[in-house]
């Protein structure tokens, strides 16, 4: 079956994770002790760090800040912490954890790397009528900012993202919500993403899933679980095409 649509990832996927989440993140948790009215420590920043999946400077592809909302991150945090007799509120956690990623990224010496050219992936498979979608755990403020600020945002003709609203993947709400859009059949659509969750994600929704090895999971951990591998989006438009001969 041809497909007609692709709801892509975001970090990862479009836009270089370690490049901007690494150094954030880094930030982030030295603001959140103090906005929390904790002692600034680095064994309290590592033990925040490592709960959001930033261990040695490095990303796990399955950890929390690969994939999740800022509020299933704080959830983490908060765990974490409680071992070290802090009791943090979750839900206070999660909105804190919104505004501080938002506010640091935000700043002049954050930038958004695209992975290819953006605009001419998209302005490419719109000339082969096919929709554009995305689904990612960011909220929408941050999406908004850092797609306007590419140039991109008028690309897509479907926004999932943490509103409060949508369910975070791998639930099917954002799936579902562009599937019957455009009443779209599953199959019609391919699902886009650089980790394993995008590939439960997929096949949660009977959908293709592509896997991308532009972000953080390495090519034997997408194999296994993805329909096609490809080294990044720039090689869509052809795979696209091959099928379709």
């Amino acid at each position: 079956m041809l497909i007609k649509g692709i709801l892509f990832d975001k970090d990862g996927t479009l836009i270089d994770f370690n490049s901007l989440w690494l150094k954030a993140a880094k930030e982030v948790a030295r603001l959140f002790l103090q906005v929390n009215g904790l002692t600034d420590t680095k064994e309290l920043q590592q033990v925040i760090l490592e709960a959001m999946g930033v261990i040695n400077d490095t990303i796990d592809a399955k950890a929390p800040l690969a994939y999740q909302t800022y509020h299933e991150i704080a959830k983490s945090i908060c765990d974490a912490l409680q071992k070290e007799a802090v009791e943090l509120d979750e839900e206070l956690a999660g909105q804190q954890l919104s505004v501080l990623f938002e506010s640091v990224i935000s700043r002049k010496e954050f930038s958004y790397q695209q992975i290819v050219p953006l605009k001419e992936l998209f302005d490419r498979l719109h000339q082969e009528h096919i929709l554009i979608g995305l689904a990612t755990a960011d909220t929408d403020t941050a999406v908004r900012r850092c797609f306007q600020k590419l140039g991109i945002l008028s690309c897509f003709d479907f926004l999932g993202w943490d509103d409060g609203s949508m369910k975070p993947k791998p639930d099917t709400d954002m799936f579902e919500r562009f599937r019957k859009k455009y009443d779209l059949q599953a199959q019609e659509i391919m699902v886009v993403g650089d980790t394993l969750n995008d590939m439960l994600f997929a096949h949660r929704c009977h959908a293709k899933a592509a896997g991308v090895l532009s972000g953080l999971a390495a090519y034997e951990e997408l194999e296994k679980e993805a329909d096609i591998v490809l080294e990044n989006v720039g090689e869509i438009p052809d795979y696209l095409a091959d099928q379709s001969i």
